[in-house]
């Protein structure tokens, strides 16, 4: 006999559905570039920083999550990589919503919900903004000295003209523009 967990998480109730099975393609499929295997093993914290997602994105879709331990693993990610930054905001507003949504009741029900998910996942930014702070007092400058070592504030479009070319014919892309 078939039962059905009740859930109150509606990404608990996407890994139950009939379309879980899609979950673990993007992976595969993302193995099988040759742009990706490439790329995988260049760079100092390319690794790192795929352990550090991988483990943060199997944190959200856990039905049972802790948002400060999500919210740390992903600031892990930040001290990484500065850009992950967006990472570790949309998933604290990903995380934040699915509290909303999956709260019945009235309004002040579902803002008890957003407050009591998204308080200790701000939480979780506090060492790095410490860390960031005395970076600042220290050097006087928010940003790393690498960001000024690969002249991050000059324009560069031939290379960027390379990685769109690469991307596009590196991965096929260019097989589904007809579909488009």
């Amino acid at each position: 006999r078939l039962t059905r967990r009740a859930s109150c998480s509606p990404t608990a109730d996407f890994l139950t559905s009939s379309a879980a099975w899609a979950l673990p393609l993007a992976p595969l499929l993302l193995a099988g570039q040759a742009v990706s295997l490439e790329h995988a093993t260049t760079g100092l914290e390319t690794s790192l920083a795929a352990l550090i997602v991988s483990l943060g994105l199997w944190m959200l879709s856990a039905p049972r999550r802790s948002p400060l331990a999500l919210g740390a693993v992903l600031i892990l990610g930040v001290f990484t990589r500065p850009d992950f930054a967006l990472l570790w905001a949309a998933a604290g507003a990903a995380l934040t919503l699915d509290a909303v949504f999956a709260q019945s009741g009235d309004l002040r029900a579902r803002l008890r919900a957003a407050i009591g998910v998204a308080a200790p996942y701000a939480l979780s930014a506090l060492p790095y903004a410490l860390v960031l702070l005395w970076r600042h007092d220290y050097y006087g400058d928010w940003v790393p000295n690498t960001y000024y070592a690969k002249s991050a504030d000059l324009p560069y479009w031939r290379q960027g003209e390379r990685y769109a070319l690469t991307f596009v014919f590196g991965t096929h892309l260019w097989l589904t523009l007809p579909l488009g």
